[in-house]
């Protein structure tokens, strides 16, 4: 089941926002995004055992980033954020055409 808004659209929307409020901001849509997709598969029974398994196997991996994360952050620059949101959105959106033609 594909229940969320992939994450170069959302990154765009934020793309002119400052790297303090982008990474946040970012967080905030996508943990709301998974908590209501997890509810919505566990109010229709379709939440399996292999979801809690991904999770539990992926809960650490993504603890550390968000810690790595928010020092390398603080290193870059709002512009070269931007640019890389710009160009990843771009990589992503040809990624996506090229599997749905061939």
């Amino acid at each position: 089941m594909i229940a969320a808004i992939g994450g170069p659209p959302v990154a765009i929307l934020y793309r002119g926002t400052k790297g303090s409020e982008f990474r946040p901001s970012l967080n905030a849509v996508f943990t709301l995004g998974i908590l209501i997709t997890l509810s919505l598969l566990a109010f229709t029974g379709n939440l399996l055992q292999d979801h809690l398994v991904l999770f539990l196997y992926l809960v650490l991996p993504v603890l550390l980033g968000i810690r790595f994360s928010s020092l390398l952050f603080s290193r870059v620059s709002d512009k070269l954020i931007a640019d890389m949101v710009t160009y990843f959105s771009i990589f992503s959106g040809a990624v996506v055409i090229y599997r749905a033609l061939f």
